[in-house]
C-alpha cells in the first residue's frame, strides 16, 4: 500500500523510487508507427463453399506473428467471374478483420464456380494501415 502511495507521489523523485526498489512508469509516449510490411495469404484448404487461408508477415514469413503494432488484417474477399479482380479493393462484397488463424471463408451456394479474390494489409489499434498484399485468388467449389 505505501509503495503505490510512494509511486503515485509527484513530490518524489524518481531517483528516490528507484533507490526504493519501486518502478518508475515511463512518461514518454511513442506512437505506434504505420506497418511497413504486408500480409502474406496462403490458401491451405479449398473444400465445397469454403476456403482456409493462413497468414504471415512479409518481413518474418516463416513466422505466424504479425508485425509489431498490428493489431490485426484486413481482409478482403472479391466474388467474381475469371476476369480481373476490381481496383477499388473495399468496394469489394466481403470485408473481414482477422486477429487469428486460421481463416475460414464460408460461401454461398450460389457462388459456386465463381472467383474468390483475397487482398489484406495490418491494421494498427488507431486504424493506421500498411501497404495491401498481393492478390490471391482460387476457385470456388461446389
Amino acid at each position: 500500500g505505501y509503495a503505490m502511495l510512494i509511486k503515485n507521489n509527484r513530490g518524489v523523485l524518481n531517483a528516490d523510487k528507484i533507490n526504493l526498489g519501486i518502478g518508475v512508469d515511463n512518461s514518454t509516449i511513442t506512437p505506434v508507427p504505420v506497418p511497413a510490411t504486408f500480409p502474406l495469404l496462403n490458401l491451405v484448404a479449398a473444400i465445397p463453399l469454403q476456403h482456409d487461408l493462413r497468414f504471415s508477415d512479409s518481413a518474418t514469413p516463416d513466422s505466424r506473428a504479425k508485425p509489431a503494432g498490428a493489431m490485426g488484417m484486413q481482409l478482403i474477399c472479391h466474388i467474381g467471374t475469371a476476369a480481373p479482380a476490381p481496383a477499388d479493393r473495399l468496394s469489394s462484397r466481403f470485408q473481414y478483420f482477422v486477429t487469428r488463424q486460421p481463416v475460414k471463408i464460408n460461401f454461398q451456394p450460389e457462388d459456386m464456380g465463381k472467383t474468390a479474390y483475397y487482398f489484406a494489409r495490418w491494421q494498427t489499434a488507431k486504424g493506421l494501415v500498411g501497404p495491401w498484399s498481393d492478390m490471391v485468388r482460387m476457385g470456388i467449389a461446389g
